[in-house]
């Protein structure tokens, strides 16, 4: 495989008058990928199903994962809320090959950001642990939901295991 990647760079190196069309590769995903000179791959999107149809609460493409943590119960106060969007979105980056230690970003959307982010709070330190290697970059706004809906989480994480691709 670096013998190929050796040929690859030597191809399509920069050279006076020709266009470099290679792109920054690491050994990794070369071993990773197992790909040739010249052919194309086509990596998966793997989606993880919602609870309405139409709609998912994750997707994955290689490295990356898009999650969304929300409650299924929109009954529950605000605490029983957040609580169920903590374990729906443990379970969406199981089902994408992360976890809660994977996170780059988090974006938290609050019904009353006055009233819920001291609580929401306590919850977050509690769920994210103690590890500062483990914490994301995370914001918290306010918004104005439909139906009873109190808490979401966005989040984006690395996958422990990049996806193959597919010919």
């Amino acid at each position: 495989m670096l013998l190929e990647f050796a040929r690859l760079v030597e191809r399509c190196g920069r050279r006076p008058g020709k266009r470099q069309v290679w792109t920054r590769a690491s050994r990794r995903s070369l071993r990773r990928l197992d790909l040739r000179f010249g052919e194309t791959a086509m990596f998966p999107i793997q989606r993880v199903p919602g609870n309405v149809p139409t709609r998912s609460w994750g997707s994955a493409y290689r490295d990356l994962v898009w999650a969304l943590g929300m409650s299924d119960d929109f009954t529950l106060d605000f605490e029983g809320q957040a609580t169920r969007a903590f374990a729906n979105l443990d379970a969406v980056l199981a089902a994408a090959g992360a976890d809660r230690t994977r996170l780059l970003s988090v974006q938290v959307y609050l019904h009353d950001v006055n009233a819920c982010k001291p609580a929401f709070d306590e919850m977050w330190a509690a769920w994210i642990g103690g590890d500062p290697q483990n914490w994301p970059m995370r914001s918290c706004v306010q918004v104005a939901f439909a139906g009873g809906n109190k808490i979401e989480l966005i989040v984006v994480a690395a996958r422990r295991e990049a996806a193959a691709p597919t010919a």
